[in-house]
């Protein structure tokens, strides 16, 4: 195992003017965002309208469990089953469970916790603009084409969604400055409705935005929900089709379950790659990629009489088990 910051022969550390020209970059980057991100009102408009059509499947099942809901500005609509408060916002939904939340900040330490306590995780390196070379000695020493992504989850500071900013087949470093470029300025990005004037200070922070490498392991993507210590949902996530419920081996869903135990939150997306769904995670069959709190709205879709909002808000009105 290569520990962080070691050397690989033949790759020296990151040179000042390397640090240099990739802030440079992720600047141009972050200002282009935000251009794109003020000009794309159609796909803001399909986002709308598929975050409402989400939040009216959460207000019937709401209205048929008898859970109480209403609209909350800038945070979409807020559910209070049992002593839970649950928000369906623009993009996401979550439980508010504030400890679990800070416990997942930080994909690569919670990988690094989960490995600790004996569950398979993909492996990975935390850097920023500013230690490259970490990141350079990472990719040096794989044995295969690596992601670059920002290491901090949605709704915390400068967070993003999964698939945000990250970049896949990463193989020399031309292309490693390139992704941590837009990986920095997608984290630094003030979206589609936040003050331009930040942005200076935004441009300034770019080399110090926490970022995160890992080895693309083949596989499928895989996403289980668990709720309460029980795997209530896993899909199989297609690049182009999306999410499509599957099934994983039980040990699987068990070490699914586990890995939610120790970030401590009672509701939590298990993100993995999956080489052989028949095989348990720890027999080789795949790896955890990360846990998260909070969920895409399309990322578990009602099929085949299974609705997600039901099931989540029928367990959360049952107290939490001790």
């Amino acid at each position: 195992m290569m520990l962080i910051g070691e050397r690989t022969p033949g790759f020296a550390p990151a040179p000042a003017r390397l640090v240099a020209r990739t802030r440079a970059m992720a600047v141009r980057s972050l200002v282009a965002r935000t251009v794109r991100e003020r000009l794309s009102r159609r796909q803001h408009a399909e986002q709308a309208r598929r975050a409402a059509a989400a939040q009216m499947r959460w207000i019937t099942a709401a209205r048929e469990l008898d859970v109480p809901s209403r609209r909350v500005a800038d945070r979409g609509l807020e559910l209070l089953a049992g002593s839970e408060r649950f928000v369906v916002g623009p993009t996401r939904w979550s439980l508010e469970q504030s400890e679990a939340l800070e416990a997942t900040r930080d994909r690569a330490a919670t990988l690094g916790m989960l490995e600790a306590n004996g569950l398979p995780v993909v492996p990975h390196v935390r850097c920023t603009i500013a230690s490259l070379d970490t990141a350079f000695a990472f990719i040096a020493a794989a044995r295969r084409p690596c992601t670059l992504r920002p290491a901090l989850t949605p709704g915390t500071g400068t967070g993003t969604a999964t698939g945000t900013g990250a970049t896949s087949g990463i193989t020399g470093e031309r292309a490693l400055i390139r992704a941590a470029a837009d990986a920095a300025a997608a984290c630094a990005s003030v979206g589609s409705t936040g003050p331009l004037a930040v942005l200076p200070a935004a441009a300034r922070g770019l080399d110090r935005v926490p970022l995160m490498v890992e080895e693309d392991v083949p596989g499928e993507r895989f996403r289980v929900l668990v709720v309460d210590g029980v795997a209530v949902d896993a899909v199989r996530i297609h690049p182009r089709t999306g999410p499509v419920r599957a099934g994983l081996n039980a040990q699987t869903l068990t070490e699914c379950v586990r890995a939610v135990e120790h970030v401590g939150a009672r509701m939590a997306g298990v993100e993995l790659v999956v080489s052989d769904p028949t095989v348990a995670l720890s027999r080789g069959g795949g790896c955890i990629r990360t846990v998260a709190v909070t969920t895409d709205l399309t990322a578990h879709q009602p099929e085949s009489g299974f609705d997600p909002a039901r099931v989540v808000l029928e367990r959360l009105s049952v107290p939490s088990p001790a």
